[in-house]
């Protein structure tokens, strides 16, 4: 089973939902190897992190004693950069160019990174419809499902929220788990849990954080640590893959190609790949 945490934010009509990927017999090593970070960095083991509104917040008054939260946070980039039983997956969705409301963004943030995450458990053995391939529209015989091989849990969005979230989820479900489609071998439902006693969660925060910097033009060094553990195509391509813009081409889209040109085109470089 691999699992996939995300959280969302956003940066003015940008809004981002994105995480990390995780097999589940990885889920304990790594957050023990995640309680050892924060008490290492002066925290306790069950401190929750948080990259923005932890300031006057209570909840993270641990956080607040650190002498140094940026040096904290980008520390916390490094421990995800650096484990190899780590994906990352993150969607952006420019709302102003396709002229969205929040609720309709949401749809897609779920839509794009829930098909990617499929495309990550689903079989890759490469196989083909039978017979000649202008006859591949046809009506084949379904494939044997194999089981629920991936799940989506996102940091709860709030009560009201959790209900829009979960009808989304369904009806993509729905309209995409058919023989030869994505979402077959993904849950039926969407999973919620609360960030602050959610240490993947928390990681998702993290990363989606380094994206808002580097989207915002604050930073980048946050978001360049990140890149090798971003899915990737076989031939190292980060773009459409572990890093999905929405519209595209789009205006942001543009922005990455032109920082990243090696990443948003499909080129021989090294893959970063979980290797099984």
């Amino acid at each position: 089973m691999l699992e996939f945490y995300a959280d969302q934010t956003g940066t003015g009509s940008l809004t981002i939902l994105g995480g990390v990927m995780i097999a589940t017999e990885d889920l304990h090593s790594v957050m023990q190897e995640l309680m050892d970070f924060k008490v290492a960095h002066g925290l306790r083991a069950t401190s929750p992190v948080k990259t923005a509104d932890w300031k006057e917040d209570q909840r993270y008054r641990d956080m607040q004693k650190l002498p140094n939260v940026s040096e904290f946070l980008t520390d916390c980039c490094e421990f995800v950069a650096g484990n190899a039983r780590l994906l990352v997956l993150v969607c952006v969705v420019d709302m102003a160019e396709r002229d969205l409301t929040q609720d309709e963004a949401n749809y897609f943030l779920i839509q794009n990174t829930a098909k990617r995450l499929q495309f990550e458990v689903q079989d890759r053995t490469g196989e083909r419809p039978s017979g000649p391939s202008n006859e591949w529209s046809m009506a084949q015989p379904p494939r044997k499902k194999k089981g629920i091989q991936g799940r989506m849990v996102v940091d709860h969005p709030g009560s009201k929220q959790e209900a829009k979230w979960s009808k989304d989820y369904s009806t993509i479900y729905k309209a995409f788990a058919r023989p030869y489609t994505h979402l077959l071998h993904l849950s039926p439902e969407l999973s919620f849990a609360h960030g602050r006693s959610s240490p993947l969660i928390q990681l998702a925060d993290v990363v989606v954080g380094a994206v808002r910097l580097y989207l915002r033009g604050q930073s980048r060094k946050r978001f360049e640590m990140l890149l090798p553990r971003f899915r990737t195509d076989r031939g190292g391509r980060v773009d459409g893959y572990g890093l999905v813009f929405d519209p595209k081409p789009g205006a942001v889209w543009q922005r990455f190609k032109a920082d990243y040109a090696g990443l948003a085109t499909s080129v021989k470089r090294a893959s970063h790949r979980r290797q099984e």
